[in-house]
């Protein structure tokens, strides 16, 4: 607030100023500034298209997987009857070296690794061993 002639300027009003100025200067993250670390996106090892079989808790169902926007990631069907929550699994991604089987929701089912030409095999989030097999 500038002083009119012959008034003294007032803390207040030059508190205010600068808050404003501060302010303006954006306060956000200096595009200098490294980006958080994400989950690392790689294509997957091998075409996921087709359908596979989904072991966990020593039951076997069928689900069929298809190719997305990208290639590390895609789209899950299960048959039907399949253990666990994984009836539940809609997505596939591969992250970090991993296939992660995700759920309507987008949330993690389980994390297998490439064991060897079309296997996979690895963990649920609940601890139980999963394989997927063509």
């Amino acid at each position: 607030m500038p002083a009119r002639s012959g008034q003294p300027v007032r803390p207040l009003a030059l508190a205010v100023a600068f808050a404003s100025l501060v302010a303006g200067c954006g306060g956000g993250v200096l595009e200098t500034e490294p980006a958080p670390p994400t989950a690392a996106a790689s294509p997957a090892p091998a075409d996921m298209a087709g359908r596979w079989a989904l072991t966990a808790t020593g039951a076997t169902c069928a689900v069929n997987l298809a190719g997305g926007a990208s290639p590390n990631e895609g789209a899950v069907r299960p048959e039907g009857g399949c253990p666990g929550n994984f009836y539940t699994t809609r997505k596939w991604t591969f992250e970090n070296g991993a296939l992660i089987l995700r759920d309507h929701n987008g949330q993690p089912l389980a994390e297998l690794r490439q064991i060897g030409p079309g296997r996979f095999e690895g963990q649920s989030t609940d601890a139980r061993h999963v394989s997927l097999v063509r």
